[in-house]
């Protein structure tokens, strides 16, 4: 497999400097900045209650993986003490880092998450990791393990399947990044070999939101 991470991080720079909130989110060609921040805490509320129903939170520490230009982070910061925004691409951190929240850190990371140096109570990615190779998923997923608190969260989003195998859609947009998608049965068993506990799953339009815990 190719350099994935240089490549991630090509494609996303030349996709912040032409669209970032375009390209963060797909629905809508000319975002306002308001209302894809506001679009960032309607999905963090959704993140935040159903895992509140589902198990019992700390709120210290958070990390928002894949966060783009804030719009997750942003929002986080209104429930956990300390929030960490990382990306791969510099460009997108650039534009984040203007959002200037004292509250916020945002971190530019090409190296599988070794750079972040804090361990969390919580860890959120959506509308993420679909567009990593799966292979490199699983490095995150172990690197997710790693980085949290023992009795801390896992919240992260995939595109629904009801297939039994993995889905690569290599080369599936024109601007370059791919789509690889892991089955429910995958999923499931990945994060439990690691050591993952599996709390709970909950639609999400055409994503399924899948929360775990580091017992």
């Amino acid at each position: 497999m190719k350099n994935y991470i240089a490549e991630s991080e090509a494609i996303w720079d030349t996709l912040s400097s032409k669209n970032a909130m375009h390209y963060i989110l797909t629905g809508k060609e000319n975002w306002k900045k308001e209302d894809f921040f506001n679009k960032g805490k309607e999905h963090v509320d959704i993140c935040i209650d159903f895992a509140k129903k589902n198990t019992q939170l700390e709120f210290n520490k958070a990390l928002d993986f894949g966060c783009g230009i804030g719009r997750l982070s942003e929002n986080l910061k209104n429930h956990f003490e300390q929030v960490i925004g990382v990306d791969v691409s510099k460009k997108m951190i650039i534009k984040a880092k203007d959002n200037k929240n004292t509250k916020v850190e945002y971190i530019h990371d090409n190296s599988h998450l070794l750079s972040v140096k804090h361990n969390f109570d919580f860890i959120l990615s959506l509308f993420v990791l679909q567009h990593i190779p799966i292979p490199e998923q699983i490095v995150y997923f172990n690197r997710f393990y790693d980085l949290l608190n023992k009795n801390g969260h896992l919240l992260f989003s995939m595109i629904d399947t009801t297939k039994d195998k993995a889905i690569e859609y290599r080369d599936y947009r024109k601007d370059g990044f791919w789509i690889d998608l892991l089955s429910k049965a995958q999923i499931m068993r990945i994060l439990l070999d690691i050591g993952f506990e599996y709390v709970n799953r909950q639609s999400m339009g055409e994503n399924t939101l899948y929360l775990f815990k580091k017992c």
